[in-house]
């Protein structure tokens, strides 16, 4: 049941956990219980990315790398791979989108 995953994802991410977040940012991304939203998946994966949340840096990243919710920004998105890398993950993202730059 979407919605109702949806529901408790946010319940989750109200009350601090940024996995919560990032779930929820998910489901408003995919429009899974809720409506999508790339405005909201944005500002959900940068609320966990705040809190140092890896997967929510890279979800981030790729929206500022399409503009989905937030402006096209190559240079934001490899920021955002680089505090992932640092977090653990995402590091060859950060080289790859690096070779993209003018």
């Amino acid at each position: 049941d979407h919605a109702r995953a949806a529901e408790l994802f946010d319940r989750v991410c109200t009350s601090g956990d940024p996995y919560g977040c990032w779930y929820l940012g998910g489901a408003y991304q995919r429009g899974q219980g809720v409506a999508a939203d790339d405005d909201r998946a944005a500002a959900l994966f940068r609320k966990a990315c705040d809190a140092d949340h890896a997967n929510g840096c890279v979800d981030l990243a790729f929206a500022h790398v399409h503009g989905r919710g937030v402006p096209q920004d190559l240079p934001t998105a490899i920021t955002l791979f680089d505090k992932a890398c640092t977090l653990g993950t995402a590091c060859e993202h950060a080289t790859h989108y690096r070779t993209q730059l003018p």
